[in-house]
């Protein structure tokens, strides 16, 4: 963990600050979806009935995975032009002036949005996914759980951007968005169970706005 600290302290290194950055996003979107993606993937092989169950489960994980990898070599990208210019404090790795409080509030307010709540029915109902996309063999699982990591990319993209806020080694904030997200797949959707998260994610980024400019 110091090696890459040490390595992202430097953004005018810009390949080797960005090859660090992506691997260091990847391995905390493994540490925070696999929790989240466990229940569909037991649900898949209850499902499963041709070909190896074994080699199309790790297709399936892989295709969902690639979807978040891709987010990883964006999130690396945005933290670098984010420190690059000026506004990420490299001890605490966290972006400074206004930009954690408005994070909260544009992450609460996603979290009303029709597209998130689209995307998290789609998250809360595997066998419904399924039901509506299966396809056969290897490939099949892949595109699988490339569709399937689309939707949950949808539900869950702002919320890891709170990442920047908390700072993105921190491992205090990984666990806390962690237990939200799987907490969010797990308790039934219910416009109370929406509305309350969004408004305390809002309230906290406003507080956090007053208390350091006003």
């Amino acid at each position: 963990m110091s090696f890459v600290m040490m390595k992202m302290m430097k953004p005018e290194l810009v390949s080797g600050y960005i090859f660090f950055a992506f691997a260091m996003w990847a391995i905390m979107m493994i540490a925070m979806m696999v929790p989240v993606v466990i229940p569909t993937l037991i649900i898949f092989r209850q499902i499963h009935k041709s070909g190896e169950l074994l080699a199309d489960s790790i297709m399936f994980l892989g295709g969902y995975f690639v979807v978040w990898f891709a987010f990883a070599l964006i999130a690396a990208l945005g933290q670098w032009t984010i420190h690059y210019g000026g506004y990420f404090q490299a001890m605490s790795f966290s972006v400074s002036g206004p930009l954690p409080g408005l994070l909260f509030i544009f992450v609460g307010l996603y979290q009303l949005t029709p597209f998130k709540n689209a995307c998290l029915a789609r998250c809360q109902s595997p066998i419904s996914f399924f039901m509506n996309s299966w396809r056969d063999g290897r490939f099949g699982a892949f595109e699988m759980g490339s569709s399937h990591g689309l939707f949950c990319l949808g539900c869950c993209w702002m919320l890891m951007l709170l990442m920047f806020s908390g700072g993105v080694m921190s491992i205090v904030t990984m666990a806390a968005l962690s237990a939200f997200l799987l907490a969010e797949r797990l308790i039934p959707s219910q416009s109370i169970s929406r509305f309350l998260p969004a408004v305390a994610l809002i309230l906290v980024g406003l507080r956090w706005l007053l208390y350091n400019y006003f």
